[in-house]
């Protein structure tokens, strides 16, 4: 498994806009903070009701905010 470090050099070279999600229950946000910290076109958004998994925790609503990222209605 990747560091910590390792993931936030990644995130600096991604050029294209980055979503970054994770539940408010879940174990590692600060890791969130630090991926859209090093990376302008990151954005991060925090599912109140989900943990570690929030596609699982939330299915509707993390689909509904993917396709809103990637254009979609």
């Amino acid at each position: 498994m990747p560091s910590n470090e390792a993931r936030t050099a990644k995130a600096k070279k991604i050029k294209k806009p980055m979503m970054v999600v994770y539940g408010r229950k879940g174990p590692t946000i600060a890791l969130g903070n630090r991926l859209t910290g090093a990376n302008p076109k990151a954005k991060l958004t925090v599912m109140e009701n989900s943990g570690h998994f929030p596609m699982l925790d939330e299915p509707s609503a993390f689909a509904a905010m993917y396709i809103k990222f990637c254009g979609g209605k």
